[in-house]
């Protein structure tokens, strides 16, 4: 193990060797040459990209406490294609790293991959999702969330959000979905929030991939929703915000309402609420003071492109007992505004592209 950690580290140093150095405010447009070996942004500076197509870093991203680094599209015509390749590399996030191609009708791909992510900043990806399938990946063996994370689109796509890479991924901070899905493809381990937004829903695929119970999913709007595999073994989820009609189901129809089968049971003592498909059940927990005559068996309708599933989920016709946001959630702010996008700018710019060398290279 040691061993496979030092080289590790090497390949990462090896890598950072490639790197451009960001030591001032930098702004670029238009069509750039930007398929470089890794990216440092040192702290308190910026780098903002602004309608180029396609960014490629082929190294490491690096951003430092106080940075930025805005790659934005504000033409309805220019699609963002965001990558990080290579599987030795990693992303370090302390300041705002925004990917906003809320502007362009063609769909953005935003395909992180690599060995390590750890955002302890706030970071921002979002598109239009009316044409194509967007394409929102982060996917590293070692990946752990403690700060701000946001998906978002204009309008739900059959696009998802992808996050991690088979092995556990932590999440001690905050995720916001807008208009996304959340396909959970690794384990989620922390204590922190899922926010699902307008239009969004978290998909929880079996229980061999497991979810934490400290794991908080907040149902922030009437048409969030929740769905759970029920071909697993049982789970229990905490959940925030049910109510107002938002959803929780399975993938399966529930159980008829009959003397001998329930399609739910909800504990009034414990605050959990039971779904029952055949023999197999899920649990999540609601919370107390929920009035038993206004749970409602519904078609559930995930949104997007997962299927519908008749009498497969749960909504409750009152808003949530507890009001407001849990503690364990941050509110989901918007799209911070890229150096350089408003016409009301007074930063410098440069049109040109900063080099790229075998040695590091400053801006």
């Amino acid at each position: 193990m040691m061993i496979k950690h030092s080289l590790l580290a090497l390949a990462l140093s090896l890598a950072s060797t490639n790197a451009i150095t960001i030591t001032e405010d930098t702004i670029q447009r238009g069509t750039i040459n930007v398929d470089i070996g890794g990216v440092i942004i040192a702290p308190g500076v910026y780098w903002s990209i602004i309608n180029n197509a396609l960014t490629t870093i082929a190294g490491s991203l690096t951003v430092g406490a106080g940075s930025g680094f805005y790659v934005s599209s504000t033409s309805d015509l220019v699609g963002l294609t965001v990558g990080l390749a290579g599987v030795l590399n990693e992303i370090q996030n302390d300041g705002i790293i925004a990917f906003n191609s809320l502007k362009s009708l063609t769909a953005p791909t935003y395909q992180l991959v690599g060995a390590r992510f750890n955002n302890d900043g706030q970071m921002y990806l979002g598109g239009d999702g009316s044409v194509g399938v967007p394409i929102m990946s982060l996917t590293a063996a070692d990946w752990t969330n403690n700060g701000f994370l946001s998906f978002y689109q204009n309008t739900r796509s059959g696009g998802v959000v992808t996050l991690g890479a088979l092995l556990p991924i932590t999440n001690n901070g905050q995720i916001c979905l807008f208009n996304e899905a959340y396909v959970q493809s690794s384990p989620v381990r922390g204590s922190g929030c899922i926010t699902v937004g307008e239009e969004s829903t978290v998909w929880i695929q079996n229980s061999l991939l497991s979810f934490s119970e400290d794991q908080t999913i907040y149902l922030e709007s009437p048409s969030s929703a929740i769905r759970v595999e029920a071909l697993s073994l049982s789970q229990t989820f905490t959940v925030e915000g049910f109510g107002n009609g938002n959803l929780i189901g399975l993938s399966l129809p529930l159980n008829l309402d009959t003397i001998l089968t329930k399609p739910y049971v909800y504990n009034a003592a414990t605050g959990v609420l039971t779904l029952n498909s055949g023999l197999l059940t899920q649990n999540f927990h609601i919370g107390t003071g929920y009035n038993p005559n206004l749970f409602e068996v519904v078609n559930a309708n995930y949104g997007g492109l997962i299927t519908i599933v008749l009498n497969g989920g749960v909504i409750y016709n009152g808003p949530p007992p507890a009001a407001g946001a849990p503690a364990a959630c941050q509110p989901c702010s918007t799209f911070p505004e890229a150096p350089g996008t408003s016409t009301t700018s007074s930063a410098s710019s440069s049109s040109t592209a900063p080099p790229s060398s075998s040695a590091p290279t400053s801006i």
